[in-house]
C-alpha cells in the first residue's frame, strides 16, 4: 500500500481579512465629495442663477432679494465656491483611490482636510462680511428686533455651516494624520496598498 503525501493545511492566522474601514471611508468620501459638488457649484453659479430666482418673487420683494444675491455673491464667496467645487472633485477622487486600497488616498484625505479647513475658514469669514454689509444696508426706520432677530439667524446659520464644513475635515486629519502612529494601521505594505 503506497502511502500518501499529505497535504499542507493552510495557515489560517496568516489568510486574515483585509480591514473594512478603506471600503467605509471611501465610500462616505465620494458621498460627501459628490454632495460638495452639487452644493458649491450651486454657490459658485448663484450669480446666473439668481436673476432668475429674482424674477420669481413677487415685485414688492425683489429689490430686497437682489440686495441680498448681490451680498451673497461678492467675488471672494464666489471664488471659495469654486475652491470648493475643486476640493469636492479632489475628495471624490481620494475616496476612489481609498476604495481600490491604493496608498495615494491617504495624503489626498489629508491634502483635501488641510485646505477644506483654510476653506471653510474663509468661507465664514467672507459671509461673515457679508451678513454686516447686509445689515447696514438696512433702511433706518427697520424695526429693531427684526434686525435683531435677522443678526441671529445669520449667525446660526454661519455657526452651523462651520460645524457641517469642519465634521468631515477633522475626521480625516485624525484618521488618516494618525495612520502614520500605528504600526498596525500604517505600516507600510509592499504591494502599494492600504
Amino acid at each position: 500500500m503506497s502511502q500518501m503525501p499529505a497535504t499542507e493545511q493552510p495557515d489560517v492566522s496568516a489568510m486574515s481579512e483585509p480591514p473594512k474601514w478603506p471600503m467605509v471611508v471611501g465610500i462616505i468620501s465620494i458621498v460627501w465629495g459628490s454632495l460638495g459638488v452639487i452644493c458649491n457649484g450651486c454657490g459658485a453659479l448663484s450669480p446666473v442663477l439668481g436673476n432668475a430666482m429674482v424674477n420669481m418673487v413677487p415685485p414688492e420683494q425683489q429689490e430686497q432679494m437682489r440686495q441680498q444675491m448681490a451680498a451673497s455673491s461678492s467675488a471672494p464667496m464666489i471664488a471659495v465656491a469654486v475652491l470648493s467645487v475643486l476640493l469636492s472633485i479632489l475628495l471624490i477622487v481620494a475616496g476612489v483611490m481609498t476604495l481600490r486600497r491604493q496608498a495615494i488616498g491617504r495624503p489626498m484625505h489629508l491634502g483635501w482636510a488641510a485646505i477644506g479647513t483654510l476653506t471653510a475658514l474663509a468661507g465664514v469669514f467672507f459671509g461673515w462680511a457679508n451678513a454686516q454689509a447686509m445689515q447696514q444696508q438696512m433702511p433706518p426706520g427697520a424695526d429693531a428686533t427684526q434686525a435683531a432677530a435677522q443678526q441671529a439667524g445669520m449667525v446660526g446659520g454661519l455657526v452651523f455651516g462651520l460645524c457641517l464644513s469642519l465634521i468631515y475635515p477633522i475626521f480625516c486629519l485624525v484618521w488618516f494624520g494618525a495612520m502614520g502612529k500605528k504600526p498596525e494601521v500604517g505600516a507600510p505594505r509592499t504591494d502599494g496598498l492600504i
